[in-house]
């Protein structure tokens, strides 16, 4: 059971070698400069979840912020506020601050999401 969780600047190093179906548009450092330019505390996180894997394990997630997800490559049942959305390559969620939620992998591979805490 794996749950791999990247920020942006080692994203930077390896995104393009090791996950080469992505859009460089993620991995660009210039997104750094602008957050920081704006004065927004925000960043880009990579995450893999195993197959038949649910996330978190037990209970549920609830953050301090808001997270909008790309899935670039699988499937996921995701329930936010007691709706059970099926997402799968190409969708989004968003998810707000202080949301419970959680999600499973539909799929025996490994599910791929590039997400944006802000």
């Amino acid at each position: 059971m794996t749950i791999i969780i990247q920020e942006q600047n080692e994203m930077d190093q390896n995104n393009i070698r090791d996950h080469a179906g992505t859009s460089p548009i993620f991995i660009l450092p210039m997104y750094e400069k602008l957050f920081a330019e704006k004065n927004i505390d925000a960043s880009f996180n990579y995450v893999e979840i195993d197959g038949g894997m649910v996330v978190p394990e037990q209970g549920f997630s609830i953050h301090d912020y808001d997270e909008l997800s790309f899935v670039i490559e699988g499937r996921l049942a995701v329930e936010i506020e007691d709706e059970i959305y099926n997402v799968r390559t190409g969708d989004y969620t968003l998810i707000r601050k202080g949301v419970p939620h959680i999600s499973k992998n539909l799929e025996e591979d490994k599910c791929k999401i590039i997400s944006l805490l802000i």
